[in-house]
């Protein structure tokens, strides 16, 4: 089982590589620059962490430096996701009710206050359920 989690992981990884130059090649960026600079820090994070691995393969460095990552992970996915929205509604946007766009941006404000406010409410350091 551990060597097809290997394999998958490489195909995801040669996937990601694909689409980055996909995205460059075809100028794609300008179109999609959140999504590209995305694709981008995950190959460069990815062969980092590969590097630091296969240097140190009995540290927990990589763990750290993946650990520490995240948060900018996370807001360049939140980028994508604001990134789509807007794609979306825009061409839709004279057809929508005049509050829609400022009710939308509300509702998103709201959730993430509600992610944040959750998260940090949860204690990793409780046992059972």
């Amino acid at each position: 089982m551990e060597t097809f989690f290997s394999i998958l992981y490489r195909l995801g990884g040669l996937a990601e590589i694909l689409l980055l130059g996909f995205l460059l090649m075809r100028r794609q960026y300008r179109h999609f620059p959140v999504f590209t600079a995305y694709i981008a820090f995950n190959v460069l994070c990815d062969g980092g962490i590969a590097v630091i691995v296969s240097a140190n393969p009995q540290s927990h460095t990589a763990d750290w430096v993946a650990l520490l990552l995240l948060p900018a992970q996370y807001l360049l996915e939140l980028g994508v996701l604001l990134e789509i929205a807007w794609k979306v509604l825009m061409p839709v946007r004279p057809s929508l009710p005049p509050g829609a766009i400022k009710a939308f941006s509300t509702l998103v404000v709201i959730a993430l206050l509600g992610g944040v406010a959750l998260a940090w409410h949860i204690d990793p350091n409780r046992t059972g359920i």
